[in-house]
């Protein structure tokens, strides 16, 4: 901790969750200590991510693997790959792919930030369907020769408008289309790991650095053989598009290990946790009986990954908001970081990346704070 301190930065209790911007999650002992094993040595970086491929593959179900640098490097080399194959003229012409077939079809309730990493890569989204609903007419239309794949989410958020993933998958290779899957935020559960490869899409990556707590920047795609071929082509150390998208030596291990740890792990034992903890900080403010304060946890096993404590704010009753306390949170001492109120008056706490005795922080700080904003409003202006 000496080390930000010295930077003037203040940690943070993270109760929003395994997020890019306070670092995804933290890697667990036996990851820091590979890593550091692996610093001190030089290594072919092909091979390497080859053999760690290889070990992609195989708890994945897959036919081969490659370690990228994120999620969204996982789109854009996948989309690369689609675009180029194993044709160097084209690899080094992305991203231009004038006269190249370059279309990526997606469903309109499925558009998100990060498919920027599709055009990127020189691909064109078409857009099929409503946010609503999608046909499967729509997709069989809109493939033509000019398609090299269908970009399909699986995100925990999206839960309706588009067409169930098997449906696609089997629209797409009747027209010999490849589907390719971001899952980056699809873990928990674990057998989500193999379940799309189980599906048979063609190709499908995860994030590094979230449930699996390996480095930050690592990801991991699998899939068909001559399509990792192709993401490699398109990735570092070549001087191709994903130069830029490198992943280091220690970064690679570190993955691994951290792949490792993931799938031994005690998923069941990991979930009863994140309810105990979810469950004492919404007993702790249902305990202290504010007016206009209603507190929740939320969890449906079939459908969410994580539970969260879900905490209801009535502010035209208040006249405080759930921004205002999870602004507090964050500027008080000490730094806890609080759900992005994605419900409208809620503030949302998510267990997921809470350390053991960090939820007691948690629910003694919102006590803290919403008692603060009631004795506030009622001071005489």
């Amino acid at each position: 901790m000496g080390i930000y301190e010295d930077l003037g930065l203040k940690t943070i209790v993270n109760a929003r969750g395994c997020i890019t911007p306070f670092g995804g999650s933290i890697m667990p002992p036996e990851v820091i200590k590979a890593m550091a094993e692996a610093a001190p040595y030089f290594v072919d970086i092909i091979e390497l991510n080859r053999k760690i491929g290889e070990f992609i593959a195989e708890i994945t179900g897959a036919e081969a693997g490659y370690v990228t640098s994120g999620g969204s490097a996982g789109i854009l080399l996948s989309t690369a790959a689609l675009i180029t194959g194993d044709d160097l003229s084209k690899i080094h012409k992305l991203p231009e792919t004038s006269g190249m077939a370059n279309e990526v079809i997606v469903h309109r309730s499925q558009r998100h930030s990060y498919d920027h990493a599709v055009r990127a890569a020189g691909g064109v989204l078409v857009e099929i369907g409503h946010s609503y609903r999608t046909s499967s007419w729509e997709l069989e239309a809109a493939i033509n020769d000019q398609t090299v794949g269908i970009f399909y989410t699986d995100h925990p958020f999206l839960r309706r408008g588009f067409l169930p993933l098997n449906e696609v998958i089997d629209i797409a290779h009747t027209r010999g289309v490849p589907v390719y899957v971001d899952a980056a935020s699809s873990l928990p559960p674990a057998e989500n790991l193999q379940r799309f490869i189980g599906l048979e899409a063609d190709l499908v990556f995860y994030s590094g650095g979230k449930a699996i707590m390996g480095p930050q920047s690592s990801g991991l795609i699998c899939g068909r053989k001559d399509l990792i071929k192709a993401v490699e082509l398109n990735g570092s150390p070549n001087l191709a598009i994903g130069r830029s998208a490198k992943v280091c030596k220690e970064e690679m291990i570190g993955l691994m290990v951290a792949l490792k740890s993931y799938i031994q792990r005690d998923h069941k034992a990991d979930l009863e946790q994140w309810l105990e903890k979810a469950e004492y900080i919404a007993e702790t403010i249902s305990k202290e009986d504010f007016p206009g304060i209603s507190t929740r946890v939320v969890f449906d096993e079939e459908e969410d990954s994580w539970p969260e404590t879900h905490i209801r704010i009535k502010e035209d009753i208040l006249g405080f908001s759930a921004r205002t306390i999870e602004k507090c949170m964050f500027e008080g001492e000490p730094c806890i970081a609080a759900g992005i109120p994605l419900l409208p008056h809620t503030v949302t706490i998510n267990p997921h990346m809470l350390r053991d005795g960090e939820e007691y922080i948690v629910a003694t700080r919102l006590v803290e704070v919403i008692s603060k904003l009631y004795k506030d409003r009622s001071q005489p202006s």
